[in-house]
Protein backbone atom coordinates (compact mmCIF):
# COMPACT_ATOMS: atom_id res chain seq x y z
CA UNK A 1 0.00 0.00 0.00
CA UNK A 2 1.64 3.41 -0.67
CA UNK A 3 1.90 6.24 1.40
CA UNK A 4 -0.71 8.55 0.03
CA UNK A 5 -3.50 5.81 0.57
CA UNK A 6 -2.06 5.45 4.04
CA UNK A 7 -1.99 9.97 4.06
CA UNK A 8 -5.23 9.96 2.99
CA UNK A 9 -6.77 7.05 5.58
CA UNK A 10 -5.00 8.78 8.59
CA UNK A 11 -6.18 12.49 7.25
CA UNK A 12 -9.60 10.86 7.16
CA UNK A 13 -9.95 9.70 10.97
CA UNK A 14 -8.19 13.24 12.19
CA UNK A 15 -11.32 15.34 10.76
CA UNK A 16 -13.54 12.94 11.43
CA UNK A 17 -12.61 13.13 14.83
CA UNK A 18 -12.30 16.44 15.13
CA UNK A 19 -16.13 17.15 13.90
CA UNK A 20 -18.09 14.55 15.25
CA UNK A 21 -16.28 14.23 19.02
CA UNK A 22 -17.71 16.40 21.29
CA UNK A 23 -17.80 17.40 25.25
CA UNK A 24 -17.05 14.89 27.31
CA UNK A 25 -20.16 13.54 29.36
CA UNK A 26 -20.58 10.84 32.35
CA UNK A 27 -23.31 7.90 31.53
CA UNK A 28 -26.78 8.42 33.76
CA UNK A 29 -26.96 12.51 34.95
CA UNK A 30 -26.39 12.62 38.51
CA UNK A 31 -27.37 15.86 40.42
CA UNK A 32 -24.64 17.75 41.98
CA UNK A 33 -26.86 20.86 43.19
CA UNK A 34 -30.56 21.82 44.16
CA UNK A 35 -32.22 24.81 45.47
CA UNK A 36 -34.39 23.95 47.15
CA UNK A 37 -31.99 21.57 48.86
CA UNK A 38 -33.13 18.12 49.53
CA UNK A 39 -35.40 18.52 53.23
CA UNK A 40 -34.45 22.50 53.53
CA UNK A 41 -36.97 23.91 55.75
CA UNK A 42 -37.08 27.66 54.42
CA UNK A 43 -38.82 30.64 56.02
CA UNK A 44 -40.16 32.01 52.52
CA UNK A 45 -41.59 30.92 49.76
CA UNK A 46 -39.05 30.02 47.13
CA UNK A 47 -39.61 32.13 42.94
CA UNK A 48 -38.23 29.20 41.56
CA UNK A 49 -36.63 25.71 41.62
CA UNK A 50 -33.23 24.64 40.17
CA UNK A 51 -31.38 21.53 39.29
CA UNK A 52 -27.63 21.69 38.46
CA UNK A 53 -26.92 18.52 36.63
CA UNK A 54 -23.13 16.90 36.12
CA UNK A 55 -23.38 16.89 32.05
CA UNK A 56 -26.02 17.88 30.04
CA UNK A 57 -29.38 16.89 29.90
CA UNK A 58 -32.13 17.20 28.02
CA UNK A 59 -36.26 17.62 28.14
CA UNK A 60 -36.97 15.08 25.44
CA UNK A 61 -39.98 13.19 27.35
CA UNK A 62 -39.38 14.27 31.05
CA UNK A 63 -39.93 17.57 33.06
CA UNK A 64 -40.43 19.15 36.36
CA UNK A 65 -43.14 19.44 38.47
CA UNK A 66 -43.61 20.64 41.71
CA UNK A 67 -46.59 19.69 44.14
CA UNK A 68 -47.85 20.45 47.31
CA UNK A 69 -48.75 17.71 50.12
CA UNK A 70 -52.19 17.15 48.79
CA UNK A 71 -50.90 16.48 44.98
CA UNK A 72 -51.86 20.53 44.07
CA UNK A 73 -49.35 21.27 41.46
CA UNK A 74 -47.45 24.32 42.20
CA UNK A 75 -45.18 25.27 39.54
CA UNK A 76 -45.54 27.77 36.72
CA UNK A 77 -45.65 24.87 34.09
CA UNK A 78 -42.25 26.85 32.14
CA UNK A 79 -40.04 23.88 33.24
CA UNK A 80 -36.46 24.54 30.76
CA UNK A 81 -32.85 23.84 29.84
CA UNK A 82 -31.21 27.23 30.55
CA UNK A 83 -30.25 28.43 27.14
CA UNK A 84 -26.76 29.19 29.28
CA UNK A 85 -25.73 26.16 31.47
CA UNK A 86 -27.05 23.14 29.31
CA UNK A 87 -27.00 20.79 32.67
CA UNK A 88 -29.37 23.59 34.85
CA UNK A 89 -33.26 22.24 34.97
CA UNK A 90 -35.97 25.45 35.76
CA UNK A 91 -38.87 26.01 36.36
CA UNK A 92 -40.89 28.84 38.13
CA UNK A 93 -42.91 28.79 41.51
CA UNK A 94 -46.49 29.95 41.45
CA UNK A 95 -46.62 33.46 44.01
CA UNK A 96 -47.47 33.46 48.03
CA UNK A 97 -47.14 28.96 48.25
CA UNK A 98 -48.08 28.69 51.84
CA UNK A 99 -46.42 26.59 54.58
CA UNK A 100 -46.45 22.71 54.09
CA UNK A 101 -44.35 20.33 52.68
CA UNK A 102 -43.60 20.41 48.78
CA UNK A 103 -42.17 18.02 46.34
CA UNK A 104 -39.67 18.49 43.20
CA UNK A 105 -40.51 15.57 40.69
CA UNK A 106 -38.09 15.59 38.04
CA UNK A 107 -37.36 13.52 34.78
CA UNK A 108 -35.09 14.11 32.40
CA UNK A 109 -32.73 12.32 29.52
CA UNK A 110 -28.99 12.11 30.36
CA UNK A 111 -26.32 12.82 27.26
CA UNK A 112 -25.79 8.89 26.62
CA UNK A 113 -29.77 8.76 26.50
CA UNK A 114 -31.37 7.37 29.40
CA UNK A 115 -33.63 8.35 31.63
CA UNK A 116 -33.50 10.20 35.29
CA UNK A 117 -35.79 10.91 37.70
CA UNK A 118 -36.43 11.54 41.12
CA UNK A 119 -37.89 13.28 43.85
CA UNK A 120 -36.57 15.96 45.97
CA UNK A 121 -38.80 17.02 49.15
CA UNK A 122 -38.48 20.78 50.90
CA UNK A 123 -41.06 22.48 52.68
CA UNK A 124 -42.13 25.99 53.85
CA UNK A 125 -42.13 26.69 57.74
CA UNK A 126 -42.48 23.67 58.57
CA UNK A 127 -40.27 20.73 59.33
CA UNK A 128 -40.27 17.48 57.32
CA UNK A 129 -41.76 14.56 59.22
CA UNK A 130 -42.10 11.05 58.46
CA UNK A 131 -40.22 9.51 55.31
CA UNK A 132 -39.67 12.43 53.21
CA UNK A 133 -36.10 11.77 51.49
CA UNK A 134 -35.14 12.09 48.10
CA UNK A 135 -34.89 9.48 45.51
CA UNK A 136 -32.96 9.01 42.48
CA UNK A 137 -33.73 6.32 39.97
CA UNK A 138 -31.88 5.72 36.61
CA UNK A 139 -32.53 3.03 33.58
CA UNK A 140 -31.31 -0.36 34.20
CA UNK A 141 -30.47 -2.10 31.38
CA UNK A 142 -33.26 -5.13 30.31
CA UNK A 143 -33.05 -8.12 28.07
CA UNK A 144 -33.84 -6.34 25.02
CA UNK A 145 -31.00 -3.87 25.29
CA UNK A 146 -28.62 -6.49 26.61
CA UNK A 147 -28.79 -8.87 23.84
CA UNK A 148 -29.02 -5.77 21.09
CA UNK A 149 -26.16 -3.67 22.29
CA UNK A 150 -24.43 -7.38 23.17
CA UNK A 151 -24.79 -8.32 19.65
CA UNK A 152 -23.67 -4.94 17.92
CA UNK A 153 -20.13 -5.44 20.23
CA UNK A 154 -19.80 -8.46 19.23
CA UNK A 155 -20.43 -7.59 15.39
CA UNK A 156 -17.69 -4.80 15.67
CA UNK A 157 -15.40 -6.85 17.74
CA UNK A 158 -15.30 -9.46 14.87
CA UNK A 159 -15.23 -6.68 12.22
CA UNK A 160 -11.65 -5.03 13.35
CA UNK A 161 -10.88 -8.21 14.82
CA UNK A 162 -10.76 -9.99 11.61
CA UNK A 163 -8.87 -7.09 9.97
CA UNK A 164 -6.52 -6.59 12.01
CA UNK A 165 -5.58 -10.27 12.34
CA UNK A 166 -5.56 -10.69 8.71
CA UNK A 167 -3.01 -7.29 8.58
CA UNK A 168 -1.03 -8.03 11.70
CA UNK A 169 -1.04 -11.86 12.01
CA UNK A 170 -1.45 -13.93 8.80
CA UNK A 171 1.95 -14.36 7.10
CA UNK A 172 2.13 -12.06 3.33
CA UNK A 173 1.78 -15.48 1.17
CA UNK A 174 -1.43 -16.62 2.67
CA UNK A 175 -2.88 -13.22 2.88
CA UNK A 176 -4.68 -13.29 -0.39
CA UNK A 177 -6.12 -16.71 -0.50
CA UNK A 178 -7.32 -15.62 3.17
CA UNK A 179 -8.55 -12.56 1.44
CA UNK A 180 -11.22 -14.11 0.51
CA UNK A 181 -11.78 -17.54 2.49
CA UNK A 182 -11.88 -15.27 5.96
CA UNK A 183 -12.01 -11.75 5.87
CA UNK A 184 -14.58 -11.33 3.11
CA UNK A 185 -17.23 -14.03 4.86
CA UNK A 186 -16.24 -12.51 8.37
CA UNK A 187 -16.97 -9.01 7.01
CA UNK A 188 -20.25 -9.16 5.66
CA UNK A 189 -21.71 -11.33 8.43
CA UNK A 190 -20.39 -8.41 10.68
CA UNK A 191 -21.67 -5.57 8.81
CA UNK A 192 -25.08 -7.46 8.77
CA UNK A 193 -24.62 -7.50 12.60
CA UNK A 194 -24.01 -3.77 13.28
CA UNK A 195 -26.49 -2.46 10.39
CA UNK A 196 -29.37 -4.96 12.25
CA UNK A 197 -28.49 -3.84 15.90
CA UNK A 198 -28.46 -0.27 14.92
CA UNK A 199 -31.96 -0.25 13.08
CA UNK A 200 -32.99 -2.31 16.40
CA UNK A 201 -31.44 0.57 18.71
CA UNK A 202 -34.12 3.42 17.36
CA UNK A 203 -37.05 1.66 18.47
CA UNK A 204 -35.32 0.71 21.53
CA UNK A 205 -33.95 3.89 22.82
CA UNK A 206 -37.81 4.99 22.28
CA UNK A 207 -39.10 2.11 24.52
CA UNK A 208 -36.07 4.22 26.78
CA UNK A 209 -36.71 7.63 26.92
CA UNK A 210 -40.28 7.84 25.71
CA UNK A 211 -41.49 4.68 28.65
CA UNK A 212 -43.36 3.23 25.99
CA UNK A 213 -43.68 -0.74 25.27
CA UNK A 214 -42.27 -2.37 22.04
CA UNK A 215 -45.61 -2.48 19.95
CA UNK A 216 -45.62 1.52 20.79
CA UNK A 217 -41.94 2.30 20.05
CA UNK A 218 -42.37 2.62 16.15
CA UNK A 219 -44.35 5.69 16.01
CA UNK A 220 -42.97 7.63 13.53
CA UNK A 221 -43.65 11.22 16.16
CA UNK A 222 -41.63 9.46 18.98
CA UNK A 223 -38.41 8.51 16.42
CA UNK A 224 -38.58 12.14 15.27
CA UNK A 225 -38.33 13.63 19.15
CA UNK A 226 -35.98 10.99 19.96
CA UNK A 227 -33.44 11.26 16.84
CA UNK A 228 -34.21 15.60 16.84
CA UNK A 229 -33.85 16.40 20.09
CA UNK A 230 -31.54 13.82 22.52
CA UNK A 231 -28.15 13.20 22.01
CA UNK A 232 -28.83 9.97 20.64
CA UNK A 233 -30.24 11.61 17.32
CA UNK A 234 -26.59 12.28 15.76
CA UNK A 235 -24.19 9.80 16.47
CA UNK A 236 -27.16 7.20 15.22
CA UNK A 237 -27.57 8.86 11.96
CA UNK A 238 -23.83 8.99 10.97
CA UNK A 239 -23.63 5.35 12.03
CA UNK A 240 -26.03 4.46 9.52
CA UNK A 241 -24.93 7.06 6.70
CA UNK A 242 -21.62 5.17 7.43
CA UNK A 243 -22.55 1.19 7.14
CA UNK A 244 -24.74 2.36 4.16
CA UNK A 245 -21.19 3.80 2.94
CA UNK A 246 -19.16 0.40 4.15
CA UNK A 247 -21.88 -1.72 2.03
CA UNK A 248 -20.32 -0.25 -1.27
CA UNK A 249 -16.98 -0.11 -0.09
CA UNK A 250 -17.27 -3.95 1.15
CA UNK A 251 -18.27 -4.78 -2.29
CA UNK A 252 -15.62 -2.56 -4.09
CA UNK A 253 -12.91 -3.79 -1.95
CA UNK A 254 -14.10 -7.79 -2.54
CA UNK A 255 -14.60 -8.39 -6.23
CA UNK A 256 -10.87 -8.19 -6.85
CA UNK A 257 -7.92 -10.13 -4.59
CA UNK A 258 -6.09 -7.38 -5.94
CA UNK A 259 -7.20 -4.76 -3.35
CA UNK A 260 -6.67 -6.68 -0.28
CA UNK A 261 -3.88 -4.02 0.57
CA UNK A 262 -6.15 -1.29 0.05
CA UNK A 263 -9.02 -2.68 0.99
CA UNK A 264 -7.75 -3.70 4.54
CA UNK A 265 -6.93 -0.23 5.01
CA UNK A 266 -10.00 1.21 4.08
CA UNK A 267 -12.03 -1.37 6.47
CA UNK A 268 -9.79 -1.01 9.47
CA UNK A 269 -10.22 2.90 9.22
CA UNK A 270 -14.22 2.52 8.83
CA UNK A 271 -13.86 -0.08 12.21
CA UNK A 272 -11.88 2.39 13.75
CA UNK A 273 -15.02 5.26 12.95
CA UNK A 274 -17.68 3.41 13.61
CA UNK A 275 -15.61 2.44 16.87
CA UNK A 276 -15.60 6.26 17.53
CA UNK A 277 -18.87 6.56 17.30
CA UNK A 278 -20.12 3.78 19.46
CA UNK A 279 -17.87 5.98 22.38
CA UNK A 280 -20.05 9.00 21.95
CA UNK A 281 -22.77 7.62 24.10
CA UNK A 282 -19.83 5.44 26.20
CA UNK A 283 -19.01 5.85 29.77
CA UNK A 284 -15.64 6.84 28.91
CA UNK A 285 -16.13 10.23 28.66
CA UNK A 286 -15.98 12.24 31.50
CA UNK A 287 -12.70 13.67 32.32
CA UNK A 288 -11.08 17.12 31.67
CA UNK A 289 -10.30 16.04 28.60
CA UNK A 290 -12.71 14.79 26.06
CA UNK A 291 -10.99 14.14 22.98
CA UNK A 292 -7.96 12.23 24.87
CA UNK A 293 -10.75 9.79 27.03
CA UNK A 294 -12.49 8.98 23.52
CA UNK A 295 -9.50 8.33 22.12
CA UNK A 296 -8.48 6.08 24.79
CA UNK A 297 -12.06 4.33 24.89
CA UNK A 298 -11.56 3.67 21.05
CA UNK A 299 -8.28 1.92 21.60
CA UNK A 300 -9.67 0.24 24.32
CA UNK A 301 -12.49 -0.92 21.82
CA UNK A 302 -9.30 -1.98 19.47
CA UNK A 303 -7.56 -3.90 22.00
CA UNK A 304 -10.59 -6.23 22.95
CA UNK A 305 -11.10 -6.24 18.90
CA UNK A 306 -7.82 -8.18 18.27
CA UNK A 307 -7.65 -10.54 20.94
CA UNK A 308 -11.52 -11.52 21.14
CA UNK A 309 -11.80 -11.20 17.44
CA UNK A 310 -8.84 -12.52 17.03
CA UNK A 311 -9.46 -15.56 18.45
CA UNK A 312 -12.18 -16.03 16.35
CA UNK A 313 -10.12 -15.43 13.27
CA UNK A 314 -7.17 -18.20 14.65
CA UNK A 315 -10.10 -20.37 15.00
CA UNK A 316 -11.30 -19.76 11.26
CA UNK A 317 -7.75 -20.22 10.19
CA UNK A 318 -7.11 -23.33 12.21
CA UNK A 319 -10.33 -24.73 9.92
CA UNK A 320 -9.42 -22.97 6.69
CA UNK A 321 -5.30 -24.26 6.64
CA UNK A 322 -6.75 -27.60 5.63
CA UNK A 323 -8.22 -26.42 2.08
CA UNK A 324 -4.30 -24.61 1.90
CA UNK A 325 -1.31 -25.96 0.19
CA UNK A 326 0.98 -25.07 3.12
CA UNK A 327 3.42 -26.94 6.05
CA UNK A 328 -0.21 -26.89 8.01
CA UNK A 329 1.38 -28.00 11.18
CA UNK A 330 4.07 -25.36 11.23
CA UNK A 331 2.68 -22.54 9.73
CA UNK A 332 -0.23 -23.30 12.17
CA UNK A 333 2.16 -23.28 14.72
CA UNK A 334 3.93 -19.82 13.59
CA UNK A 335 0.64 -18.15 13.29
CA UNK A 336 -0.64 -19.09 16.53
CA UNK A 337 2.90 -17.93 18.52
CA UNK A 338 2.40 -14.51 16.48
CA UNK A 339 -1.20 -13.85 17.69
CA UNK A 340 0.27 -14.71 20.94
CA UNK A 341 2.81 -11.65 21.11
CA UNK A 342 0.05 -9.49 19.79
CA UNK A 343 -2.25 -10.86 22.68
CA UNK A 344 0.01 -9.75 25.10
CA UNK A 345 0.13 -6.36 23.46
CA UNK A 346 -3.70 -5.78 23.47
CA UNK A 347 -3.59 -7.22 27.21
CA UNK A 348 -1.31 -4.72 28.00
CA UNK A 349 -3.06 -1.79 26.37
CA UNK A 350 -6.73 -2.73 27.92
CA UNK A 351 -5.11 -2.89 31.37
CA UNK A 352 -3.86 0.37 30.79
CA UNK A 353 -7.27 1.89 29.27
CA UNK A 354 -9.18 0.54 31.59
CA UNK A 355 -7.33 1.49 34.30
CA UNK A 356 -8.18 5.25 33.35
CA UNK A 357 -12.00 4.19 32.96
CA UNK A 358 -12.10 2.66 36.31
CA UNK A 359 -10.25 5.70 38.09
CA UNK A 360 -12.88 8.08 36.55
CA UNK A 361 -15.98 5.85 37.33
CA UNK A 362 -15.32 4.33 40.45
CA UNK A 363 -13.94 6.71 42.86
CA UNK A 364 -13.80 4.72 46.03
CA UNK A 365 -13.39 1.34 47.31
CA UNK A 366 -16.08 1.00 48.83
CA UNK A 367 -17.85 2.37 45.42
CA UNK A 368 -15.93 -0.89 44.04
CA UNK A 369 -17.56 -3.51 45.93
CA UNK A 370 -21.21 -2.02 47.12
CA UNK A 371 -22.46 -0.85 44.15
CA UNK A 372 -24.11 -2.89 40.69
CA UNK A 373 -20.94 -0.80 38.30
CA UNK A 374 -18.56 -1.94 40.64
CA UNK A 375 -19.39 -5.66 41.29
CA UNK A 376 -20.26 -6.17 37.19
CA UNK A 377 -16.91 -4.85 36.62
CA UNK A 378 -15.24 -7.16 39.32
CA UNK A 379 -17.28 -9.94 37.19
CA UNK A 380 -15.64 -8.97 34.15
CA UNK A 381 -12.12 -8.76 35.29
CA UNK A 382 -12.69 -12.21 36.76
CA UNK A 383 -13.50 -13.85 33.38
CA UNK A 384 -10.34 -11.68 31.65
CA UNK A 385 -8.13 -13.30 34.08
CA UNK A 386 -9.53 -16.82 32.56
CA UNK A 387 -9.23 -15.73 29.40
CA UNK A 388 -5.29 -14.82 30.46
CA UNK A 389 -4.89 -18.46 31.92
CA UNK A 390 -6.15 -20.07 28.81
CA UNK A 391 -3.85 -17.57 26.54
CA UNK A 392 -0.74 -18.30 28.61
CA UNK A 393 -1.64 -22.30 28.51
CA UNK A 394 -2.09 -21.95 24.49
CA UNK A 395 0.96 -19.78 24.08
CA UNK A 396 3.00 -21.94 25.95
CA UNK A 397 1.66 -25.14 23.93
CA UNK A 398 2.30 -23.29 20.96
CA UNK A 399 6.10 -22.91 22.12
CA UNK A 400 6.32 -26.70 22.43
CA UNK A 401 8.06 -29.02 20.13
CA UNK A 402 5.34 -31.61 20.72
CA UNK A 403 3.28 -29.30 18.56
CA UNK A 404 1.28 -32.27 16.51
CA UNK A 405 1.06 -33.88 19.56
CA UNK A 406 -0.67 -31.39 21.51
CA UNK A 407 -2.46 -29.71 18.56
CA UNK A 408 -6.09 -30.96 19.62
CA UNK A 409 -5.59 -29.67 23.17
CA UNK A 410 -4.52 -26.53 22.19
CA UNK A 411 -7.50 -25.92 19.63
CA UNK A 412 -9.51 -26.67 22.31
CA UNK A 413 -7.89 -23.97 24.60
CA UNK A 414 -8.56 -21.19 21.60
CA UNK A 415 -12.27 -22.19 21.26
CA UNK A 416 -12.90 -22.00 25.33
CA UNK A 417 -10.99 -18.96 25.32
CA UNK A 418 -12.54 -17.35 22.43
CA UNK A 419 -16.27 -18.80 24.25
CA UNK A 420 -15.24 -16.72 28.11
CA UNK A 421 -14.44 -13.74 25.28
CA UNK A 422 -18.14 -13.92 24.13
CA UNK A 423 -19.37 -13.67 27.78
CA UNK A 424 -16.98 -11.09 28.84
CA UNK A 425 -18.63 -8.75 25.91
CA UNK A 426 -22.13 -10.08 27.12
CA UNK A 427 -20.90 -8.24 30.62
CA UNK A 428 -19.51 -5.33 29.32
CA UNK A 429 -22.87 -4.56 27.16
CA UNK A 430 -24.41 -4.65 31.01
CA UNK A 431 -21.59 -2.93 32.30
CA UNK A 432 -21.57 -0.03 29.85
CA UNK A 433 -25.82 0.52 30.45
CA UNK A 434 -25.23 0.93 34.13
CA UNK A 435 -25.09 3.91 36.67
CA UNK A 436 -21.42 4.24 37.03
CA UNK A 437 -19.89 4.18 40.62
CA UNK A 438 -19.68 8.11 40.78
CA UNK A 439 -22.99 8.62 42.40
CA UNK A 440 -22.45 6.07 45.39
CA UNK A 441 -18.88 6.26 46.31
CA UNK A 442 -20.38 5.62 50.39
CA UNK A 443 -19.34 6.80 53.62
CA UNK A 444 -15.99 8.42 54.20
CA UNK A 445 -13.90 6.87 56.74
CA UNK A 446 -10.15 8.24 56.78
CA UNK A 447 -7.62 8.63 59.12
CA UNK A 448 -4.38 11.21 58.45
CA UNK A 449 -0.99 11.82 60.43
CA UNK A 450 -0.34 15.15 62.10
CA UNK A 451 3.09 15.60 62.58
CA UNK A 452 3.41 18.67 64.41
CA UNK A 453 1.60 18.40 67.08
CA UNK A 454 1.96 14.01 66.83
CA UNK A 455 -1.70 12.97 66.72
CA UNK A 456 -4.37 11.00 64.34
CA UNK A 457 -7.33 12.74 62.98
CA UNK A 458 -10.19 10.13 61.03
CA UNK A 459 -12.77 11.75 58.93
CA UNK A 460 -16.00 10.10 59.03
CA UNK A 461 -18.98 11.25 57.01
CA UNK A 462 -21.82 9.96 56.09
CA UNK A 463 -24.24 8.76 54.28
CA UNK A 464 -21.65 11.38 51.85
CA UNK A 465 -24.54 12.53 49.82
CA UNK A 466 -25.35 15.89 48.62
CA UNK A 467 -27.67 17.08 51.23
CA UNK A 468 -28.19 16.13 55.17
CA UNK A 469 -24.75 14.36 56.27
CA UNK A 470 -23.07 13.45 59.81
CA UNK A 471 -19.80 14.83 60.47
CA UNK A 472 -17.29 12.79 63.02
CA UNK A 473 -13.55 13.77 63.69
CA UNK A 474 -11.37 11.35 66.06
CA UNK A 475 -8.76 12.59 67.67
CA UNK A 476 -5.92 10.37 68.87
CA UNK A 477 -2.46 11.32 70.53
CA UNK A 478 0.87 9.13 69.40
CA UNK A 479 -0.26 6.39 71.92
CA UNK A 480 -3.67 5.96 70.34
CA UNK A 481 -5.57 7.60 73.53
CA UNK A 482 -8.71 9.86 72.75
CA UNK A 483 -6.84 13.76 72.95
CA UNK A 484 -8.15 15.51 75.83
CA UNK A 485 -6.50 18.88 75.87
CA UNK A 486 -8.24 20.32 72.76
CA UNK A 487 -10.06 23.98 72.57
CA UNK A 488 -12.04 23.55 69.59
CA UNK A 489 -12.26 21.67 66.08
CA UNK A 490 -13.55 23.76 63.07
CA UNK A 491 -14.07 22.14 59.77
CA UNK A 492 -13.99 23.66 56.01
CA UNK A 493 -15.47 22.85 53.25
CA UNK A 494 -14.85 23.81 49.39
CA UNK A 495 -15.85 22.39 45.83
CA UNK A 496 -13.23 21.82 43.66
CA UNK A 497 -15.50 21.55 41.02
CA UNK A 498 -13.71 24.11 38.18
CA UNK A 499 -16.97 24.96 36.91
CA UNK A 500 -19.70 25.25 40.14
CA UNK A 501 -18.15 28.57 41.91
CA UNK A 502 -19.52 27.34 45.50
CA UNK A 503 -17.25 29.48 48.04
CA UNK A 504 -16.10 27.90 51.35
CA UNK A 505 -18.46 26.64 54.40
CA UNK A 506 -17.13 27.04 57.77
CA UNK A 507 -18.37 25.31 61.28
CA UNK A 508 -17.66 24.17 64.41
CA UNK A 509 -17.89 20.60 65.73
CA UNK A 510 -19.27 19.61 69.30
CA UNK A 511 -17.38 17.64 71.40
CA UNK A 512 -19.53 14.20 72.08
CA UNK A 513 -16.91 12.47 74.23
CA UNK A 514 -12.76 12.83 74.70
CA UNK A 515 -11.58 12.69 71.81
CA UNK A 516 -14.94 12.83 69.08
CA UNK A 517 -16.05 15.51 67.42
CA UNK A 518 -18.87 16.08 65.49
CA UNK A 519 -21.99 17.53 64.06
CA UNK A 520 -24.78 17.65 61.26
CA UNK A 521 -26.02 19.51 59.09
CA UNK A 522 -26.94 19.78 54.93
CA UNK A 523 -23.17 21.54 54.15
CA UNK A 524 -22.56 19.31 51.32
CA UNK A 525 -24.40 20.99 48.97
CA UNK A 526 -23.51 19.11 45.68
CA UNK A 527 -21.95 16.26 44.32
CA UNK A 528 -18.75 15.50 43.30
CA UNK A 529 -14.95 16.56 44.68
CA UNK A 530 -14.64 18.29 47.83
CA UNK A 531 -11.96 19.66 49.90
CA UNK A 532 -12.55 18.95 53.71
CA UNK A 533 -9.97 21.15 56.48
CA UNK A 534 -10.10 20.29 59.72
CA UNK A 535 -8.25 22.53 62.16
CA UNK A 536 -7.63 21.45 65.18
CA UNK A 537 -6.86 23.90 68.18
CA UNK A 538 -5.53 22.74 71.51
CA UNK A 539 -5.36 24.58 75.09
CA UNK A 540 -2.02 25.47 75.08
CA UNK A 541 -3.29 27.55 71.82
CA UNK A 542 -1.31 24.96 69.32
CA UNK A 543 -2.88 24.77 66.17
CA UNK A 544 -3.03 22.03 63.41
CA UNK A 545 -5.08 21.42 60.01
CA UNK A 546 -5.24 18.72 57.84
CA UNK A 547 -7.23 18.35 54.28
CA UNK A 548 -9.19 15.17 53.09
CA UNK A 549 -9.80 15.34 49.48
CA UNK A 550 -13.39 13.46 49.29
CA UNK A 551 -15.74 12.34 46.75
CA UNK A 552 -19.17 13.62 47.20
CA UNK A 553 -22.45 11.00 45.96
CA UNK A 554 -25.32 11.95 44.92
CA UNK A 555 -29.29 12.47 45.85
Amino acid sequence: MNRRIQTICCVFMIVFGLVFVHPAVDAHAYIVKCTPQQNQVLSTAPRDVKIWFDEPVQLVFGGLIVTSQSGLRVDAGDAHIDKQQANLLECSLKPNLQRGVYSIQWRVISADGHPVQGVIPFSIGTSITGAQTATTTGYYPGADMLVIRWLQLLSLTVFLGIVLFWRLVVPTDLRKPLWTLLVSRAAWLSWGGLLLTTLLALPLQTTIDAGVSWSQAFHPGLWTRVLMNSAFGPPWMVQLVLLLVLMMVLKFVFSDERRSEVGSWALLVAGVILALTRSLDSHAQDTAYPALSVGLDVLHMCGASLWVGGLLALALFWRTSKSLEMDRIQRVRDVVRRFGWYAIASVTVLALTGLCAGLDNIPTFDALVHTAYGQTLLVKLALVVVMLVLGATSFLYGRSRRQEKREGSQRRLIQVELGVGVVVLLVTSFLTNLPTARTNPGPVNVTKHLTSPSLTATLQISPNRAGMNQFDVTLRDADGHPLTDVQQVTMTLTSTMSNMQMGTDQFRLTQVRPGLYQTEGMYLTMAGPWNVHVDVLLTNFTEAGIDYRVFVGSL
